[in-house]
């Protein structure tokens, strides 16, 4: 049987894309409405124009707002969509230490965004960790646990209802310690 939990896109990142895609949508609309009104540079107006459509729809599909990230708990596995940055099917044995950490007090600290979203407590994409590991993240809460790989890569997962995820990890994958080791 396969579990899956969802972890909730904040409305406000939301709204930022789809603001953006407007934005851009609309200024390529009216250079390339200009360039037929105009006399002159009706060539580099009505590129400019459809660059910035192309563009607007670039992100539209990138971002592709339908998808709902989320972390699926099989028997031995967990696979985790984070659209449209990573997609992975981690199994157990791929996994050296699985334990539940809390971002605000734990001793190592997200340094930095490679690729990926951040607003409040919501992060989505890779991240490099104050101890210079990468670190794959798809969270919500400040309550997360904490997977870390056999390739040394950290996998942060915070789904919205965390306790029960954490209960179907334990007894679909493997049993998490209470805290770091």
């Amino acid at each position: 049987m396969v579990t899956v939990f969802l972890v909730n896109t904040p409305a406000l990142l939301s709204i930022l894309v789809l603001g953006i895609v407007v934005v851009l949508i609309v200024v390529g609309a009216v250079l390339a409405i200009f360039s037929f009104i105009g006399k002159k540079k009706r060539t580099q107006i009505l590129v400019g124009g459809i660059i910035m459509i192309v563009a607007g729809a670039g992100v539209f599909f990138v971002s592709n707002p339908s998808q709902q990230n989320s972390i699926a708990v099989g028997r031995g596995s967990v696979l985790v969509s984070a659209s449209p940055y990573f997609n992975l099917n981690v199994s157990a044995s791929q996994i050296s230490r699985a334990y539940v950490a809390n971002l605000s007090s734990w001793n190592i600290t997200i340094a930095s965004r490679t690729d990926g979203s951040a607003l409040g407590s919501f992060l989505s994409g890779y991240f490099t960790l104050s101890n210079g590991a990468k670190a794959d993240v798809l969270t919500n809460e400040d309550t997360n646990l904490v997977l870390v790989l056999g390739s040394g890569t950290y996998l942060i997962l915070g789904p919205t209802d965390f306790q029960p995820f954490l209960s179907s990890f334990s007894q679909s994958v493997m049993q998490v310690s209470s805290g770091p080791i």
